[in-house]
């Protein structure tokens, strides 16, 4: 997709055709963002939608880099 217009129409389809949908933690890019991966279940199937997103989670074992995290009493944090 080429536009972040092109993007917003994909999940407008989603959504009006009212099925359920869930994004979870897949990534993170080398900048340290992080990467989503949105999936989208049948119609009225929420509970098995989120079947997949839990066995999804479990399976990837995506964990926060060390390098993201910040302790509350850490001094380094930019306070700007």
């Amino acid at each position: 997709m080429d536009t972040y217009i092109d993007w917003m129409k994909s999940c407008y389809y989603v959504s009006v055709a009212s099925n359920p949908a869930i994004s979870v933690p897949c990534g993170y890019t080398a900048e340290g963002l992080p990467i989503g991966l949105q999936i989208v279940a049948r119609h009225h199937d929420d509970w098995g939608l989120l079947q997949i997103a839990h066995a999804f989670e479990q399976a990837a074992r995506i964990h926060t880099p060390a390098s993201l995290v910040v302790e509350p009493n850490d001094t380094r944090r930019d306070r700007s």
